[in-house]
């Protein structure tokens, strides 16, 4: 595979059910250009799993383990291993909408002042009730 333009980068630990619909939301992004970077945290759940099935379907899909070592650390391998010209951050247990990356790399490309983009944020509950939301100015 040629080097994408966006290495998406998630580490997790024990991801549970919320895993497999954060990384499909991932694969399904309209800008298809990109790699996901999953790295998994020392996972005893079965989380390994759900990310190799997915990663034998989908060439795009790069699974890298390490033992228990925290967030923080598995980022940083994620990112050290992305050959992507940018990267995305992406949670275990988010939900990206279709447009994000697209959106987030037309901005960047906008303004070459520009070195880092975010996104509106909303947080979930249970229920699927709205808890936070985050909307910053454009």
């Amino acid at each position: 595979m040629d080097s994408p333009r966006v290495s998406v980068v998630t580490g997790f630990h024990n991801g549970g059910a919320l895993l497999r619909p954060s990384l499909e939301s991932v694969l399904g992004q309209s800008w298809g250009d990109l790699e996901l970077i999953a790295v998994d945290d020392g996972s005893t759940d079965g989380s390994r799993a759900v990310v190799e099935k997915i990663a034998r379907r989908d060439r795009r899909v790069r699974l890298i383990g390490q033992d228990h070592r925290g967030l923080t650390s598995a980022l940083i391998r994620g990112c050290r291993e992305a050959s992507g010209e940018l990267i995305a951050r992406h949670d275990s247990d988010d939900l990206s909408p279709p447009e994000r990356l697209v959106r987030q790399v037309e901005t960047l490309r906008a303004d070459p002042r520009l070195t880092m983009v975010s996104s509106w944020a909303r947080a979930v509950g249970p229920k699927g009730e709205t808890l936070l939301e985050i909307r910053r100015p454009l």
